[in-house]
């Protein structure tokens, strides 16, 4: 979280000056590593102010507590990547540009900051009930920005998705999962990896990866008009067996399979 010439601490009667915000950037950097080696329940303000060089005391200047600490920390990454997605995405206009810059976005980001990253998926559950509610409500706001690139591509009648949210939530989790295991300097770099991704979820989603292919068998999807009464009465044990292939293309909610999916 950055300081501008005019934030205050609560119960502060001046705003920082620059020394002041220099200070910060010090006490976040440190911080930052001790919630990571430590973690937030281990970590103490006494080793935080000897790495920042500073008096215990002189770090009440900047929060009242580890705890409001802690929610700095978070909110200030969440605030710091919803500001960069803004400038990196939000401009582009079609649907599945947008989908493929926010991907490259997202993996760029992630592995570049994984220590960041780290910490906010496994200390947000230390923040209080206050802080959790902020906290969460900034990362609904990250989700509802990939949401909605998913709903204009399927009003478009470019991306078939059974669910939105559940969509959403699967391609966040397969993106973010990228910091576990990059390493800069290793066989792929950010950009080639990216490009895989875009790969993967344009495979899921996007109508013109999931045209059938030479050789591919034809795709079914399972709508109630899909199912004959002559099959249907068949009863459960055989679900194949009330599958017709379709010719028109499903709606949005509609999941397809290959007859050799089951």
């Amino acid at each position: 979280m950055a300081f501008s010439s005019t934030t205050r601490k609560k119960g502060m009667g001046r705003p920082f000056n620059a020394d002041a915000k220099a200070t910060w950037r010090t006490i976040h950097s440190k911080g930052i590593m001790l919630l990571f080696k430590h973690g937030f329940e281990a970590m103490n303000l006494r080793q935080l102010a000897a790495d920042a060089g500073l008096t215990p005391g002189s770090l009440y200047n900047y929060f009242d507590s580890k705890s409001q600490f802690l929610s700095m920390i978070l909110c200030g990454i969440m605030e710091n990547i919803l500001a960069d997605l803004e400038k990196s995405v939000a401009p582009v206009q079609e649907a599945r540009e947008r989908l493929r810059k926010f991907i490259e976005f997202h993996i760029e980001w992630h592995t570049a900051r994984r220590v960041e990253t780290f910490i906010g998926s496994k200390e947000m559950r230390s923040l209080s009930k206050h802080d959790y509610k902020k906290y969460t409500e900034l990362r609904k706001r990250y989700e509802n920005f990939v949401k909605s690139i998913l709903e204009q591509g399927v009003a478009e009648n470019k991306f078939v998705v059974a669910d939105v949210s559940v969509t959403t939530f699967a391609v966040l989790d397969m993106l973010t999962g990228t910091h576990a295991w990059y390493k800069a300097g290793g066989r792929l770099t950010q950009g080639q990896i990216s490009e895989i991704y875009v790969d993967l979820v344009f495979r899921m989603i996007d109508v013109e990866h999931q045209a059938p292919r030479a050789g591919q068998p034809e795709r079914v999807c399972l709508t109630p008009a899909t199912i004959s009464p002559a099959t249907s009465a068949a009863g459960p044990s055989d679900p194949r067996a009330s599958l017709h292939a379709s010719p028109a293309r499903p709606p949005s909610h509609v999941a397809c399979l290959s007859p050799e999916s089951h």
